[in-house]
């Protein structure tokens, strides 16, 4: 099997020799071959690449291109010409440990139909110095449906280290600048098998020129959103989910919000759960199943809905063949008048539903979640009496899930500087808080 190392640059003479040299033990191997793609770096460092390929020929072919080009689905483009298959991208700063090739081609061994094999990574400083910190890649902590929910939250693999079958991604590919590697670390999880390795495929350095270090934070989740929806209408998704069962649709919804995509912002996540949500209703089999993930869709967006109402968020159905339940529960004091009683009634909910514990005016304790003015209902009419408790607790629930988006000023400045200064903090301080945030996400 051979093996192509494609190595993007524009032109970092500061980090071009280390990589070069780290390249030395995979040029003796006969079936790995090099691609280099000059994209359009200053002439001192182009003169450089072409006395390595000229050093190198049998092994190493060269592509030069006067004006750097930032999307990557063009620069791929020559990798198709060479017909290449199994793929790799270091970049034009880390330095590449050929060993990690053995453990590919075992991989493969073990298991031919592999898509793709995700290495780790090594963090190295400025200067080439190891901080102790390793990159493992976050789908190695999932498996099956929850780690394609889990590639919507953030980047399944780490893209420098990553081997990649070229011959199974569509033809057509996005221009993202920034989130290129995430699309297509999804769409290899949705086509077939990957395997994930803590062995270290290469040293990634981390300095402050790194593109992505100097991006907004906005301008990279706004690509995030806008490319994330564009995988969600490919042939790939939509035959892969397909492929599942209404119960596995339910099942990997549930872990998609439960991680929530492009690292849970609730802005940019938005109109992903709204094109997902979409997706996976219209190829529900069973009425039941359509109903329910749209109920605990309206439950994401603040939406309360009692029983009997969420078939109106679905297609014309024959008769149901079981209750139309909504998305929210009541559970009322004991001494709650009889109005209440019969209206809570009418609000059972289903598996998953948004509970209340209620009291109203006439009831004796007061430490129940939430209490109603029960002079507001019309006696004797408990559907009208259902619509008034959903219309009160979607008030109240509303104000509940702002609050929990909002931050304080101090909050604010706080995160502010972990963005900023994220990349200079000691290691052992950047894993405690990485950890943190996955603990934190998976126990939400």
């Amino acid at each position: 099997m051979q093996l192509t190392i494609c190595l993007i640059t524009k032109g970092r003479e500061k980090y071009l020799d280390q990589i070069l040299r780290s390249f030395d033990g995979a040029l003796k191997d006969s079936s790995v071959r090099f691609l280099v793609i000059d994209n359009g770096s200053p002439t001192l460092v182009a003169q450089r690449l072409q006395e390595w390929q000229r050093a190198n020929s049998a092994s190493v072919d060269i592509v030069r291109l006067d004006v750097n080009d930032s999307r990557p689905s063009v620069l791929l483009q020559h990798l198709y010409n060479l017909e290449a298959d199994w793929v790799i991208f270091p970049s034009d700063d880390d330095e590449f440990q050929p060993g990690i090739i053995d453990d590919w081609r075992n991989a493969l061994r073990r298991r031919p139909d592999l898509v793709g094999f995700a290495t780790s990574a090594a963090i190295i400083n400025e200067r080439g110095d190891l901080t102790g910190e390793v990159l493992i890649p976050s789908a190695f902590r999932s498996s099956g449906l929850a780690r394609i929910a889990w590639a919507l939250h953030e980047p399944p693999f780490h893209w420098p280290s990553l081997f990649l079958r070229l011959s199974k991604l569509p033809l057509e590919l996005p221009s993202s600048r920034f989130v290129f590697d995430w699309w297509v670390g999804i769409q290899l999880l949705l086509v077939g098998e990957v395997e994930v390795s803590n062995s270290i495929g290469l040293n990634y350095r981390v300095h402050p020129e790194q593109e992505s270090f100097l991006a907004p934070l906005n301008r990279k989740y706004f690509e995030a959103q806008v490319w994330l929806f564009d995988l969600l209408n490919t042939e790939q998704f939509k035959e892969w989910a397909i492929s599942l069962t209404d119960d596995e649709r339910i099942e990997f919804w549930q872990f998609v919000t439960k991680q929530k995509p492009i690292y849970s912002d609730p802005n940019f996540s938005r109109p992903v759960f709204a094109t997902l949500h979409r997706e996976l209703i219209i190829k529900m089999i069973s009425p039941e199943s359509s109903m329910r993930l749209s109920a605990d869709f309206a439950l994401l967006n603040g939406i309360l809905l009692r029983d009997g109402e969420t078939k109106n968020l679905i297609y014309g159905i024959p008769q149901l063949t079981m209750a139309d339940r909504g998305n929210v529960r009541i559970i009322a004091q004991p001494d709650v008048c009889s109005d209440i009683l019969e209206a809570s009634a009418l609000i059972h909910g289903s598996e998953g539903s948004e509970v209340f514990h209620l009291s109203c005016s006439h009831s004796s304790k007061k430490s129940s979640e939430v209490r109603f003015n029960c002079s507001k209902l019309f006696s004797g009419s408990p559907v009208l009496n259902a619509d008034l408790l959903i219309n009160e607790l979607t008030n109240y629930y509303g104000k509940r899930i702002e609050s929990d988006f909002i931050l304080t000023s101090g909050e604010r400045i706080v995160i502010s500087l972990l963005r900023t200064w994220k990349r200079r903090l000691p290691w052992f301080i950047r894993r405690f808080l990485r950890t943190l945030k996955n603990s934190t996400i998976q126990k939400s």
